[in-house]
């Protein structure tokens, strides 16, 4: 669609009990893509097992990075796209 914008979404889930403040940007450490069915329909969602978040880890790599070059941007997302080895105990099944 020419200049329009499609606006879309996919359901996530985190552990039981975990409350998260909605106006903060999270990093995610272990998550999959899974499903549950509602009226015989396929609905996916990402499990978020394991999530920090942004601003937390920023300051974690300032602090460990003190007397280093400060002026170079911090970046959190970049082991995005490393593989993640899955054992049995994190699957929630």
């Amino acid at each position: 669609l020419e200049g329009n914008y499609i606006h879309g979404y996919i359901n996530c889930q985190f552990k039981k009990d975990v409350e998260i403040d909605t106006d903060k940007k999270i990093y995610i450490k272990k998550a999959w893509l899974t499903f549950y069915i509602k009226d015989k329909i396929t609905v996916p969602y990402i499990f978020i097992n394991e999530f920090e978040y942004v601003e937390d880890v920023i300051k974690q790599n300032v602090t460990k990075d003190e007397g280093k070059d400060l002026g170079k941007e911090v970046d959190p997302f970049e082991d995005f796209a490393n593989d993640m080895p899955l054992s049995d105990e994190d699957l929630p099944f």
